[in-house]
């Protein structure tokens, strides 16, 4: 399996410092699930350390930049670059490491969608309806406008897909964008 590294934010900078951390923590999670939906492990050593001890923080910095050896990918996430983030795409660029933008449809969303919302979701998107695909966020995603056949809805509300490609990539709740016909 290939690692990516998920370079997001995380220490809030406006008025509202909890709902930012929070948000900051939500878009990091969400590009880790993003991640593992498409077979990737996400490092997101941001996550894993206290920012708000100054050496912990510098251990967290110093296993980010070990871990990047190992990464095929850095996916940004946010709408801003970070002091950290930026240290961490010079070493990207330094290293010829792809830098990848990930953005979410609709920020407000939760993480994992609730159960009305993968039921809403099922009924939508019934087993055997055709879908043409609007929006994939994948190197491997098949054309825009390819059309599959839905196979089912999973429990994260992913629209699991036969594409009349071939591939079998799921079309992710938040990020990818399908539409029926």
């Amino acid at each position: 399996m290939k690692y990516v590294f998920i370079c997001s934010p995380y220490r809030p900078v406006g008025e509202d410092p909890e709902t930012e951390l929070r948000k900051n923590i939500d878009q990091a999670k969400r590009a880790c699930r993003l991640a593992v939906s498409r077979g990737l492990i996400p490092l997101a050593p941001h996550l894993y350390f206290d920012d708000n001890d100054p050496q912990e923080r510098k251990f967290g910095q110093q296993v980010g930049k070990e871990w990047m050896r190992c990464v095929s990918e850095v996916w940004v996430v946010g709408d801003r670059i970070s002091s950290g983030m930026e240290e961490e795409l010079k070493l990207a660029r330094l290293w010829s490491i792809p830098i990848k933008k990930v953005k979410f449809h609709n920020e407000q969303e939760k993480l994992y969608p609730d159960r009305n919302t993968v039921e809403q979701l099922r009924k939508e998107y019934p087993a055997g309806c055709r879908v043409k695909l609007l929006e994939m966020d994948d190197i491997q995603a098949p054309p825009i406008g390819t059309e599959g056949t839905v196979v089912h809805v999973d429990d994260t509300g992913s629209i699991c897909v036969r594409w009349d490609t071939g591939s079998g990539l799921n079309v992710i709740y938040g990020v990818d964008r399908c539409v029926k016909i």
